[in-house]
């Protein structure tokens, strides 16, 4: 079969673009055959397409680009004999993902390296949990192969194992380390130990009651994933959303990433044993939450944001607060910063890769955030902050939403396919799980002492990698 002529456009957007255009909202998404796949994966190599993740639906195999900023492009071949072509020769990022689909689906990634499990550690009772067959699980379970290669071996490089019950990042995970003299010459995460079964969990729920597990899959994105879920919802059924819940929603996310950088923040101090540094950032921190907590119920404003808006009004007085505290912290950033460059630049700059870069660039994302919260807060212009379209009801044909929010850590997607109401399909994105792979990288050279300051100051979670 030949390849449909691209008009010149050799680019691997054009090439995803010649596919079944498929009805998902509010972006397209495009079915290609093998061959195109095929092609694809080549076309790859020579083009800069991002490619953001990869997921499974037991059918097919999807993937999302980024095709300009705001542009979403999503690629679907179908699985043919529980194979599929890899995607991660050409984008190595993606190769969790390959790695988490076999765990799940028991489906492979052909003509890529060999594939760790990254969830799966033998201990579920059985294999593959999310296909139609789901086979017995190796008993004795067998223990991970950590790479090492021979000359590694020849000079006397030795492994060190930490984990998975340690201090290092918040949530358990095993850190393989090859460690050359006294520096680090390789690291392997070992992650899955806070798999929840995400994937699983949502089928089958109608969309409402899965809006709560999605407010739950990660306390320090608790508010990005409800929006993200929420507006891939209401792209798959059509329901518009009032102008003032997007604009409380605006405020929300800004408020929870300022109060996570926060929290980064002070945890980076923590690290380096800078405890007095820390206090100032932690305070700031709490104020916030417990402003969060009188204008929407909750310090984590948990359950706040559902399809169609919002649950409930906020309190008009707990938003009146906010203005204020929120001028008094954008006030107190510059002092901040020359409190932290003082007192803390010795301890950090140059180590862990430079964490008093990372530190200063945190505090400047806080500043933007507390400038943008308060812009959405005077955007307010009340009204009703909920379309009830569950009670016009829901579609009864199979619909697919696509939706995204911002978190601390970057863009954050929610997929959706919805049958009469009730999830049939998901699929959650969270930007931290390529921060895991980016850690391999960044470890290399350091000492083994410098990695819960490494960590730390990347903000690594292993509740958004894991799921």
């Amino acid at each position: 079969m030949s390849l449909p002529s691209l008009g010149g456009d050799p680019s691997a957007a054009a090439l995803i673009r010649t596919g079944d255009r498929l009805p998902m909202a509010p972006w397209a998404r495009y079915r290609l055959n093998g061959e195109r796949w095929a092609e694809l994966g080549r076309r790859l190599r020579a083009d800069v397409l991002p490619l953001v993740t990869l997921w499974c639906d037991g059918e097919a195999v999807h993937a999302l680009f980024m095709d300009g900023p705001d542009l979403p492009l999503v690629a679907s071949v179908a699985v043919e004999g529980r194979r599929y072509l890899s995607l991660s020769p050409a984008r190595p990022a993606v190769l969790a993902c390959e790695r988490i689909v076999r765990d799940l689906w028991g489906i492979e990634a052909m003509d890529t390296g060999a594939l760790l499990p990254w969830l799966d550690h033998g201990l579920w009772g059985l294999s593959a949990p999310l296909s139609p067959r789901p086979g017995p699980a190796p008993w004795p379970p067998e223990p991970p192969e950590f790479e090492q290669t021979g000359d590694e071996a020849a000079r006397g490089a030795t492994q060190l194992g930490i984990g998975p019950v340690q201090a290092l990042v918040a949530g358990p995970v095993h850190l393989r380390l090859t460690v050359d003299g006294d520096r680090i010459a390789r690291l392997q995460p070992l992650l899955g130990y806070a798999h929840r079964g995400i994937a699983a969990l949502m089928r089958g729920r109608q969309a409402g009651d899965a809006a709560a597990l999605a407010a739950r899959l990660d306390a320090e994105s608790g508010v990005a994933h409800q929006t993200a879920f929420a507006r891939a919802v209401e792209a798959a059924c059509g329901w518009p959303v009032t102008a003032r819940a997007d604009t409380l929603r605006g405020l929300m996310g800004e408020l929870e990433r300022a109060a996570m950088e926060l929290h980064q923040l002070v945890r980076t101090l923590r690290a380096a044993g800078l405890d007095r540094v820390a206090g100032p950032p932690a305070a700031l921190r709490e104020g916030l939450l417990g402003l969060c907590e009188r204008a929407f119920g909750h310090r984590l404003m948990m359950d706040a944001i559902v399809p169609g808006g919002l649950a409930r009004l906020p309190s008009e007085t707990g938003l009146a607060g906010l203005l204020p505290e929120l001028e008094r912290q954008a006030a107190a950033m510059p002092s901040l910063r020359r409190s932290l460059e003082r007192k803390a630049g010795r301890r950090l700059a140059g180590r862990a890769g430079d964490s008093l870069e990372r530190a200063v660039a945190r505090l400047a994302r806080t500043e933007r955030a507390l400038r943008d919260a308060r812009s959405w807060l005077l955007a307010d212009a009340g009204g009703a902050v909920l379309v009830d379209a569950p009670a016009q009801g829901w579609p009864e044909e199979a619909v697919e939403g696509l939706g995204a929010a911002a978190s601390r850590h970057g863009t954050l997607w929610h997929w959706v396919r919805l049958q009469a109401g009730h999830v049939a399909a998901s699929h959650v994105h969270d930007p931290v799980l390529p921060l895991w792979q980016a850690l391999e990288q960044s470890a290399v050279g350091l000492v083994p002492s410098e990695l819960p300051l490494l960590c730390a100051s990347l903000g690594l979670s292993v509740s958004g990698a894991d799921q």
